[in-house]
């Protein structure tokens, strides 16, 4: 496994980390936006409902991405690394890898601000990203609840789970190919998480704590043993919560 490549992996999570600390939603940030209003301190961040200010969503969503998934992925591109340099493609092939994954995490940066610019006029969730209402927060909890029970949920974290299946099925020499790899291994994990990712309209976008905390359960659900656990357990609690949300609502 060559070093230089790893050195620039992880200085890239670090970074990508680093960007997050920046753009974090602080506790500045929360007490300003109750005493002046959401939209105006979402104005002087430039998050405003022009080309510009979904651009910067689009930033946004990217960071939050990378920051949370290339740690989830770092050991499926070890075995990529320990494939390529036995299969002669060469000890940068991995960050080629890396960048086609990216690649597909940024396809689904531009999609989820284009949600949240919507939601956004529809004035169910904050400039900041920060649903308004208890029934988003339900809608989007129940989502991801039943997302994790479905078989499309089984059958991505199965190839996220064991990323020979789908270096296998494409493997060629070639730089492009390792891009290609990694664009259809990101498609894969966006085929696992992109409903949990979407969670972050809930916990507040750009909120460290909850970065944190789906990071950590998106790398557990993948090492898990039990095959279908922890994905159960997971879509029943939301399941419950998002119960719990309309029963505040209604109340």
């Amino acid at each position: 496994m060559g070093t230089a490549p790893w050195l620039v992996i992880h200085a890239a999570i670090l970074a990508a980390w680093a960007a997050a600390l920046l753009l974090g939603e602080s506790s500045e940030m929360r007490q300003m936006a109750l005493i002046y209003g959401a939209e105006v301190w979402a104005g002087m961040c430039g998050l405003t409902q022009d080309l510009t200010g979904y651009l910067r969503l689009v930033m946004m969503w990217a960071v939050m991405a990378a920051a949370m998934m290339l740690p989830a992925v770092r050991p499926s591109l070890a075995v990529f690394d320990d494939l390529a340099t036995a299969g002669a493609q060469g000890r940068g092939a991995v960050l080629d890898l890396t960048a086609g994954y990216l690649l597909a995490w940024l396809g689904f940066a531009v999609l989820a601000a284009g949600a949240q610019t919507g939601l956004v006029a529809a004035g169910l969730v904050t400039p900041l990203g920060q649903s308004l209402t208890p029934h988003v927060n339900a809608g989007l909890m129940a989502l991801a609840g039943v997302y994790q029970l479905t078989p499309a949920k089984s059958a991505c974290l199965d190839r996220c789970r064991d990323p020979l299946v789908v270096f296998a099925e494409n493997w060629a020499p070639g730089r492009l190919t390792a891009l290609w790899l990694g664009v259809r291994l990101g498609l894969w994990g966006i085929g696992c998480c992109w409903a949990l990712m979407l969670l972050g309209l809930v916990g507040g976008m750009m909120s460290l704590l909850w970065m944190g905390a789906v990071t950590l359960f998106i790398i557990l659900e993948r090492m898990a043993a039990d095959d279908r656990g922890l994905p159960l357990a997971t879509g029943l609690v939301l399941l419950g919560a998002a119960a719990m949300q309309l029963g505040t609502a209604v109340l």
